[in-house]
């Protein structure tokens, strides 16, 4: 996800995006091709939550695509808070460099692996010039994505294996005094199952799991009191939960 190479596809930590969800500073596209481009942005915020910001600009002001992306993620914050299932994709003319980074809650849903496939296939767009048609590309794979997920979030009143898939909300505090936890760096896998922290829901013990790049939210779970966690079932039987997010 963190890799760079032509052009730059960049998903971010989201949260609601109240402004137009293309943004064409850098002039790639024409007035039709961004009208098309809106409706189709529009209608998967519609019908799945998922909201994608398409984001041009002429060159990243010599900063690094990580650096670009994160300033921009706090101007234009994207997908539902808590869920944190906003996507941006920024192409940038001039630099010629790619990045990938998913919302917390898109990790499950659109791996490191993933993301790579998905740009792999927006570059023969974007080598010929059709940006237009490659960004689109990437649209019709990210929808595939998304558009059958279950977005609405649960009461965990009593889990079963019914549930599996489904996305839960509780109010959580710390109460072990456990603030020690598996810190990720960047040489590890996107997932692990050295990655997980104890939950009990139910009377039950949970294993609830995070990626290498979730170590802010590990930590604020760990150490603050009265917050909401977002996360989903994905076995019951083997008692695992994915981290979404926090709020």
């Amino acid at each position: 996800m963190r890799h760079i190479t032509t052009f730059i596809l960049l998903i971010f930590f989201s949260i609601t995006v109240k402004s137009q969800l293309i943004i064409d500073n850098g002039a790639f596209f024409n007035d039709s091709e961004k009208s098309e481009l809106s409706n189709r942005l529009q209608n998967i915020k519609g019908n799945s939550s998922v909201e994608i910001l398409i984001f041009t600009t002429m060159d990243l002001g010599g900063k690094t695509p990580l650096d670009y992306g994160e300033d921009l993620s706090l101007r234009y914050p994207t997908g539902k808070k808590g869920l944190n299932n906003g996507i941006t994709i920024l192409l940038s003319k001039n630099d010629s460099r790619l990045q990938i980074l998913n919302g917390y809650g898109l990790e499950w849903i659109i791996t490191d692996n993933q993301s790579r496939q998905i740009i792999d296939q927006m570059l023969p767009y974007f080598k010929k010039g059709e940006f237009y048609n490659g960004v689109n590309k990437a649209i019709d794979l990210i929808n595939a994505k998304v558009i059958d997920v279950d977005w609405k979030s649960y009461k965990p009143d009593k889990l079963s294996n019914i549930e599996n898939g489904k996305i839960f909300k509780i109010q959580h505090s710390n109460t072990t005094g456990d603030t020690k936890y598996k810190y990720a760096i960047d040489t590890d896998p996107q997932f692990s199952d050295d990655f997980k922290i104890k939950l009990t829901l139910d009377g039950n013990d949970f294993n609830l799991y995070y990626s290498k790049h979730m170590n802010d939210l590990i930590s604020k779970i760990l150490t603050k009191d009265k917050i909401s966690v977002y996360f989903r079932l994905s076995d019951f039987n083997s008692k695992r939960l994915e981290l979404i997010g926090i709020e």
